[in-house]
């Protein structure tokens, strides 16, 4: 258990890290192209980096999520 902990901090410590670097690349961009792909690495590790928080989360798991879909009526349910 405390060797999954460990990991899940070294991973979430990298991936903050290279969120910092993309922002200050995001900063110093001076070109267009520069900055749309920049933009990029800043939402692909920030999603990186929200993953793991919500997965520490009691939300993660999905504990509290409903375990029957409630049934839907009118004339707009399709049939799955």
């Amino acid at each position: 258990m405390i060797a999954r902990v460990h990991t899940e901090a070294r991973r979430k410590q990298y991936a903050m890290y290279r969120l910092r670097l993309a922002m200050k690349r995001l900063m110093s961009a001076e070109a267009a192209t520069e900055r749309m792909m920049a933009t990029r690495w800043v939402n692909a590790w920030s999603s990186a980096v929200g993953e793991r928080w919500f997965a520490a989360t009691s939300y993660g798991n999905l504990g509290n999520a409903a375990t029957v879909r409630p049934e839907l009526r009118g004339h707009t349910h399709r049939a799955l």
